[in-house]
């Protein structure tokens, strides 16, 4: 706030800079084991899953105001948000022999989201005036998910279940 008899300038800046990165590695695995054998019911199960969020608000607020005969007000609003979610998740069974008298089954699920809320405002006032926001958002999930079978004997009585998931979401 700029208060004169003749003549007043007032300037108001407001900043805000926002960045969220989330990196997970998540594994289950069955490797290099020479004889994995289950009796009765017994299953094999393999799973990994990682569940992960980002909630990010971020607020830039300038005002500037001017009081006088002559008078002259600028407000200048920036906001920045960079919200990454990069995530491995892998289950695997690899060079291995495995005999199970259930169900086999190797699976991952990956649940990632970002939800982003930006707010940039700018307030002048004066005889004359110039108010400027401005904002930018950069959402990024790039997660890499995978389940497998490699090089490996796999027997079963039961079903033998390869399945990998992934349920991104940016709001």
């Amino acid at each position: 706030v700029a208060i004169g008899g003749e003549g007043a300038v007032a300037v108001g800046i407001g900043v805000a800079l926002s960045d969220n990165v989330i990196q997970n590695d998540v594994e289950a695995f069955i490797d290099h084991v020479s004889q994995l054998t289950t009796t009765g019911l017994g299953a094999v199960d393999v799973s990994a899953s990682e569940v992960a969020s980002v909630d990010s608000t971020a607020f830039a607020v300038a005002v500037a105001v001017a009081v006088a005969e002559i008078s002259f007000g600028a407000a200048v609003g920036i906001l920045e948000a960079d919200n990454q979610l990069d995530d491995d998740v892998s289950a695997w069974i690899a060079h291995s022999t495995v005999d199970s008298d259930g169900k086999v089954s190797v699976t991952t699920s990956d649940l990632g989201a970002i939800s982003a809320d930006t707010y940039s405002i700018a307030i002048a006032a004066g005889v004359a005036a110039l108010g400027v926001a401005q904002g930018t958002a950069d959402n990024t999930i790039d997660d890499f998910v995978s389940a497998s079978i490699s090089d490996s004997s796999v027997t079963a009585k039961g079903d033998i279940v390869v399945t990998a998931t992934s349920t991104p979401s940016i709001t």
